[in-house]
Order: structure tokens, then sequence, then C-alpha cells
């Protein structure tokens, strides 16, 4: 059977460290006579981290996480990821939120389907998925009375989402590459996988 990506990360995860290193593409220009600086704020943004997989004696689990890295060959092939601290919102996320009207770009993604008059149905740190692509919410989010809500976003808008897109809240997902072409692993007579770190970034 041919390998399809992206592929769905292994379970159970045994992710033991996730740490995130988002990149913003910013350049600042400084005055050599003055010291005045400015900046010029370019499109880039990429969600980026150091994924640690803890050490397991279960020959079992390490096989499927070797056969896992050497499917993806190196950084040729995509997985499915999400934040496993971040799974779970902190907000109600009542409703059944949806992308509300097409054509949308930028920091700011408009929503509706909330609960109507809901407090807090995000709050600054969830995550959300649309269309396959994962967001990280900046500020507490409050529903209107037509159930309505702007979420301000990090990074920017990968796609113009179609109007009426779910937006998931619950085990938010996106898609990532290794950042690297030789995942490594070790192993013992005891210890069939002793763990590793390895970056991984968003595929763009």
């Amino acid at each position: 059977m041919a390998i399809t990506y992206p592929l769905p990360w292994p379970t159970p995860h045994r992710i033991s460290e996730v740490a995130w290193a988002p990149r913003s593409v910013v350049a600042e220009n400084e005055s050599p006579f003055t010291v005045q600086t400015e900046r010029f704020v370019h499109q880039g943004m990429r969600l980026a981290c150091e994924v640690t997989v803890h050490r397991t004696t279960e020959r079992a689990i390490a096989e499927t996480f070797i056969a896992f890295f050497l499917s993806l060959n190196g950084m040729e092939g995509t997985f499915r990821f999400g934040d496993p601290a971040g799974a779970s919102p902190r907000g109600s996320a009542s409703g059944a939120p949806v992308v509300d009207g097409a054509g949308q770009s930028g920091r700011t993604l408009a929503a509706r389907g909330w609960t109507a008059s809901a407090a807090g149905v995000l709050l600054a740190g969830d995550w959300i998925e649309v269309e396959s692509w994962l967001y990280k919410v900046l500020t507490d989010t409050h529903a209107d009375g037509l159930g309505k809500a702007t979420l301000d976003i990090w990074p920017r808008l990968r796609t113009q989402p179609a109007d009426g897109a779910t937006i998931t809240t619950s085990a938010a997902r996106g898609t990532f590459r290794l950042a690297t072409n030789t995942p490594p692993w070790r192993a013992s007579r005891r210890v069939f996988w002793d763990g590793f770190t390895v970056p991984i970034v968003e595929a763009v």
C-alpha cells in the first residue's frame, strides 16, 4: 500500500515536551546617524517547534515511531500535528463555530455560530484549526447577540477559507514536516527507543 501524506502522528503520542519557536519575518533598519529605527513587516510567518519523544522499553511502540519517521523520508513527507498541552481550549468553545464570510485574509477571522452573547468562547492562547491550518488565538474572544465574534490569530490566514468552513476548537492540528533529513534514534538491548528531540516546521 502506497504511503499517502500527510501521515497521522503515531499513538500513543509519547511526547514529553514541545518547545515552540514561531518565526515572524520582520526586518529592521537603523540609521547610522540618528540610531532611529524603522521596521518592515513582511508576510512570512511560520509555526515551528522541537518535539521531544521520550524513551520506551516496548519494542512495538519504538518500531512504530521508527517506521513513522522513516516514512516521512526526511523533509519530503508531511504529517498532522497539534500541541498536546493545548488540545483542550481554555474558553467555553460553546456553539458550532464556522467561518463568517468568504474572502477573508490577514490576522483576524470573523466567525459565527457561537452561543449568542457567550463570554469567553475562546481565550488567549487557545488553538483553532481551519481547513487543516493551525492558528493561535491571541485575545479573549466573546460572542455578540447574534453569535458572531472576530478572532485575533497568529499566523495570518494561510488561505481564504470558505464561508461556513468548520472552526475546530478541540484537538486542533496543522500540517508539518521535519526540519531535518536525518532524524536519529538510539536503541539498546533493554531500551528500544532512547528518546530524541526533532525539529519540525509548518508545511507552508
